[in-house]
Formats: C-alpha cells, structure tokens, sequence
C-alpha cells in the first residue's frame, strides 16, 4: 500500500504537472482518452467483484453509490466497443 500511495504521490506532484506544462492541450486530451480507455478495459472485467468487495462495510447510500459506479462502466464498455 506504502508503495502505491508513493507511486500516486509522485505521479501527481512530479509527472502530471510536467506533462500539463510539455503537452499541448490536444496532446493531453488525446492521453486522457487513451488512458481512460484502458482504464475501463482493465477495470470492466472486474467491475463486479470491485464494487462487491467496496460495498462491504458501507452504508446503504454508499453501496448504492458504488453499484451505480459499476454499472456505468458496464455501459461506457458496451458503447465504446467497436463492431466485430
């Protein structure tokens, strides 16, 4: 966890503020997108057991909250599928 947490740190606070001042705007709205498609690729197959796993322990509102969360990224992965 330490190691994440450092890895996040030092994304936030040495590389994002680096790319911002490097990259045009363009650039980095083409990143954005390519790295929250891949998010979604990486996270849709699991959607279910993450949003089962952070509802435990939490109030109804926030079970809700995430069961929502999941559920959208079942549907952003069903529309940004491409034709077979």
């Amino acid at each position: 966890m330490r190691v994440v947490l450092h890895h996040v740190a030092d994304e936030e606070t040495v590389l994002l503020p680096e790319a911002e001042r490097s990259l045009s705007k363009d650039r980095l709205s083409e990143l954005g997108a390519q790295m929250t498609k891949r998010r979604l690729e990486l996270v849709t197959p699991k959607a279910g057991k993450i949003a089962a796993n952070t509802a435990v322990g939490f109030s109804g509102s926030t079970a809700a909250l995430v069961v929502g969360v999941a559920s959208a990224l079942f549907a952003a992965r069903a529309f940004t599928r491409k034709p077979a």
